[in-house]
């Protein structure tokens, strides 16, 4: 495999991961409008329906951009220095490799227990 080859797979996996963002904020944001709005109104069962299916939604969402990652880190790791391309500073490094996936999945891991607890929130006001 040539250079832009792997620049050429370096871009398709950053596409997919800006995708993948995109649609993660998307199901957060519905999840948290739908809260507002009904939440108080739903029963138990219409409440475990939904949140088992943004759970189900976001958790494997978060396992792939982690999958997305770890493959952007391997691509950038096969660039020879000499090459003129510059995926992402420190990318070959092993530690930043890391450090990203994990930095990506506590964020999104973050903002679904922000999510949960809205949805607590809004179904159990406090009374005053």
């Amino acid at each position: 495999m040539d250079v832009t080859d792997v620049v050429e797979l370096l871009n398709s996996t950053s596409a997919n991961m800006y995708a993948d963002q995109g649609i993660f904020l998307s199901v957060l944001t519905a999840y948290m409008i739908v809260s507002y709005m009904v939440g108080r109104d739903l029963n138990r069962t219409q409440v475990l329906i939904i949140n088992i299916l943004f759970l189900m939604t976001t958790v494997s969402s978060a396992v792939g951009l982690s999958t997305l990652l770890v493959r952007y880190f391997e691509l950038a790791a096969m660039l020879p220095d000499g090459s003129g391309f510059k995926a992402s500073p420190g990318a070959a490094s092993a530690t930043a490799s890391y450090t990203g996936v994990i930095g990506f999945f506590g964020f999104r891991v973050s903002a679904i227990l922000v999510a949960l607890y809205f949805m607590w929130d809004i179904r159990h006001p406090k009374t005053e």
